[in-house]
């Protein structure tokens, strides 16, 4: 009687911290909308969803002697009312 009790006690507790899980940790992949390109440098527009929401972003990069991105940095876009 009492494992019974402790048993679904802990399975409610598991499910509850695994939708908290899904709820909070989880992000969809970044899809490139587009990308521009001059001399050394690329820039990736991408969008991402996130759990209620999505996100927007740059991604810059540079691009080396053998055609490698190197040196990726995350630019994040803000917008502004006006």
């Amino acid at each position: 009687m009492n494992t019974q009790r402790i048993l679904r006690r802990s399975s409610m507790l598991g499910l509850v911290l695994a939708v908290l899980t899904f709820a909070v940790g989880c992000t969809g992949p970044r899809y490139i909308n587009s990308s521009t390109g001059r001399q050394n440098t690329v820039k990736f527009t991408y969008i991402q969803k996130k759990f209620l929401s999505y996100e927007q972003g740059i991604i810059k990069c540079e691009v080396g002697a053998n055609g490698a991105l190197t040196g990726c940095k995350e630019m994040k876009i803000v917008f502004q009312e006006n």
